[in-house]
């Protein structure tokens, strides 16, 4: 089993191998009708496998669904043979933490390079894959993407589990301040702009 991905098309790839994959190629509409299948198929035993839809009318980009719907898929995004195996190391750095136990010179230093690994490192390189294509202006088309309309009463397309920031707040002394991050979905009004708050009228215009 890999123990990380490059990207997510790594990790389709390993779930293709694996058979923990269904490639739908069928033309499906970000409308309600992707969600439908997911939903169908996530409440088959053991979570059904995820999908890969490749043929979505309204978007020249594929979807996939369910791809943590089950323990296995969990196991090899996390690159483990079994949950309990991160539930372990976490409790190694508890315990040397929290003196529960005495561990030599060589485990320290070992815990310690593991820690290492915790943090977010630069790309070290020309250009980010991630920014291989950048869009300004009027380019710039939310529509485009492959964003679902999930519920027959929701009020559109749907930017689901994002994670929106907040002004920056003073957090317990005026020398540690944090961001406020919430998780919620932005409706998406038109091809530049989306509406922050589901309750307002007002929506935030990307431009640039």
């Amino acid at each position: 089993m890999r123990r990380w991905y490059e990207d997510l098309r790594s990790f389709v790839q390993e779930l293709d191998a694996a058979g923990e994959l269904l490639r739908v190629t069928a033309p499906v509409s970000t409308h309600l009708e992707i969600t439908e299948i997911t939903d169908l198929a996530s409440k088959a035993p053991g979570g059904g496998k995820a999908l890969l839809f490749e043929r979505v009318r309204e978007s020249p980009f594929p979807v996939l669904t369910n791809a943590f719907g089950s323990y296995r898929r969990i196991c090899m995004a996390l690159g483990v043979h079994d949950l309990e195996e991160l539930a372990s190391r976490v409790r190694r750095f508890v315990e040397i933490g929290g003196g529960k136990k005495r561990a030599s010179l060589l485990s320290t230093l070992r815990l310690g390079m593991d820690a290492l690994r915790f943090f977010p490192r630069s790309f070290r390189g020309g250009v980010a894959p991630c920014q291989e294509v950048v869009l300004c202006g009027d380019a710039v088309d939310l529509r485009t993407l492959p964003i679902l309309t999930c519920w027959l009463k929701d009020g559109g397309p749907f930017i689901t589990w994002s994670s929106r920031r907040a002004s920056p707040q003073v957090v317990e002394t005026p020398a540690c301040t944090a961001c406020n991050s919430t998780i919620a979905g932005l409706p998406v009004c038109t091809g530049t702009s989306i509406k922050t708050d589901p309750t307002s009228s007002k929506s935030i215009e990307r431009r640039g």
